[in-house]
């Protein structure tokens, strides 16, 4: 399994951004900062992603009533056995370092409160086509 990126110090694997968005002044922040920087990057190979849709998959607990303002048919992550210790592991060797430089923080300062998997239709939004899906 493996994600693309440069090696760091530690173990840690920085993630390399394909492509860096500015959100300035439409989403509140004039002038833009580095916090209104949103940056693509690519965390897992086809191989890595078609994994732990299949882990998902085989856990089945997928639902549409986590997040009512955006209809989204998702799972909480670590519920899956199968992933809860793959993801905690790749959240401190790539997803939190990559963050933190990007970023300007320190790892240690970063958590998250919500890890979910959420599934689409190839070529279409959640909330169906033609639709933008806010998630």
């Amino acid at each position: 399994l493996r994600s693309e990126g440069m090696p760091a110090s530690g173990g840690e694997r920085i993630l390399l951004p394909y492509r860096t968005l500015v959100a300035g002044a439409p989403f509140g922040i004039d002038p833009p900062n580095e916090l209104a920087r949103v940056h693509l990057c690519r965390c897992w190979d086809p191989a890595t992603c078609a994994w732990v849709v299949a882990e998902a998959d085989r856990f089945g607990a997928w639902t549409t009533d986590r997040h009512r303002s955006v209809p989204t048919t998702d799972m909480e992550a670590l519920r899956v056995p199968a992933l809860e210790g793959w993801l905690r592991a790749e959240t401190a060797r790539c997803l939190f370092p990559t963050l933190a430089r990007l970023y300007g923080f320190h790892p240690c300062h970063l958590h998250y409160h919500d890890l979910f998997i959420v599934r689409y239709a190839a070529g279409e939004g959640q909330a169906g086509p033609g639709r933008a899906c806010e998630a």
